[in-house]
């Protein structure tokens, strides 16, 4: 423009929008996006220029070859932040994966360890940290499946669309599971020995070694921005979960075994098991292990009564599945518990890059507040 000096020439990205090319699982609504724009378009005359920005912030800029020739220049665009969080976690080495994953199992280890000694009112506190976790994986797996249920059914401009695509009330709703499986995985813990937290530590191991693997075989066939959530929710669950359920079968059936009690009656034998693992400061949780210390008990002497004695191959096969539902369940939760702290940093790289503006993605409002009403009697 001849003549004018105060002319400015910025790159502005809006963010991960909620349009027809963002979808309906975009973080932004199109207002939120828009401000951004707004910004640059009224900088006054000794604002920036050259630059690239996000919500009024600025962004550095990638460079990539174009798909048409591998001998053009590269060319700067701005970064964007969904796709360079998800690739940077498929970057990261396994040492950076097992970081999280160290600090969840050791979280976990430290609580168990707490939990007979705590009076009633201090468990609450000491569930919600792991109950955090575990929230963290299962309310992303429900929002990840309501979206995609939004983007196939709903129009873009859909009022319901705009009304379910942030899933506060799933988020708040999924904080109260998340706190009964937290004291179902802490009272599962307590009793376990030096072997079993070895096993669980070369567990979270072998899953960091994993999940570069399977994100880049996933992301052949994934958007770049859904791999970590696709492979936390079916591959790296269920590899990990038969993995670990069976190694937890082995190990206390046939590496560790228990005591003789084939000479017991049952009910002796339930009890003598509930009453040695019930001392707890907190009732309630001394009542929790106990129960879970009998059915333990009553599975091993099962295993040592009426499977050796079945007629039947299925018969047998059916029991042990049925003794391996409590190691099962341990290892979903425990599984859970690992794939939550992944979640967590990935979404913690995706807020620090600027993708949702002023939301810390790692700490959600709804489980907070959620945690807050249910702590209202303990205040």
């Amino acid at each position: 423009m001849p003549g004018t000096t105060d002319v400015k020439i910025n790159s502005v990205c809006p963010g991960w929008v909620q349009t027809d090319l963002g979808g309906s699982d975009a973080t932004l609504t199109v207002a939120e996006g828009a401000r951004g724009i707004v910004w640059a378009a009224r900088l006054p005359a000794d604002g920036p220029s050259g630059g690239c920005f996000r919500h009024g912030e600025p962004i550095p800029w990638e460079r990539r070859r174009p798909a048409s020739t591998d001998s053009a220049r590269p060319r700067p665009r701005c970064a964007d932040p969904v796709t360079s969080a998800s690739a940077a976690m498929n970057a990261d080495s396994p040492l950076r994966r097992l970081l999280p994953l160290a600090l969840a199992a050791g979280l976990l280890y430290v609580a168990s360890l707490a939990v007979t000694r705590l009076p009633c009112w201090a468990l609450f506190a000491l569930l919600v940290p792991v109950a955090w976790l575990l929230w963290a994986y299962w309310a992303g797996n429900a929002l990840f499946a309501r979206r995609l249920w939004l983007t196939g059914v709903t129009r873009p401009p859909s009022a319901l669309r705009r009304w379910l695509v942030r899933g506060w009330l799933l988020q708040a709703l999924a904080t109260v599971p998340a706190l009964v499986f937290a004291a179902v995985l802490l009272a599962l813990a307590a009793p376990l020995g030096p072997e079993h937290w070895f096993l669980l530590a070369l567990d979270a191991l072998l899953l960091s070694l994993a999940v570069g693997p399977v994100q880049r075989w996933l992301g052949r066939e994934v958007q770049a921005d859904k791999v970590g959530t696709v492979a936390r929710r079916w591959p790296l669950l269920l590899l990990n979960l038969a993995l670990l359920g069976v190694t937890l079968l082995v190990l206390d059936f046939a590496v560790l075994g228990g005591p003789d009690t084939r000479g017991q009656a049952w009910h002796f034998v339930a009890e003598a098991a509930f009453r040695n693992a019930s001392a707890a400061a907190c009732p309630v949780a001394g009542w929790g292990l106990g129960a879970l210390a009998a059915v333990d008990a009553l599975a091993w002497h099962a295993s040592l009564l009426v499977i050796p004695s079945l007629p039947e191959p299925v018969l047998r096969l059916t029991a042990w599945g049925l003794i391996l539902l409590q190691a099962g369940v341990f290892a979903w939760l425990f599984t859970s518990l690992l794939l939550g702290a992944l979640a967590l940093v990935e979404q913690r790289r995706a807020a620090t890059a600027g993708a949702v503006p002023g939301v810390n993605a790692t700490v959600s409002t709804a489980f907070i507040y959620t945690i807050l009403v249910l702590a209202l009697p303990y205040l």
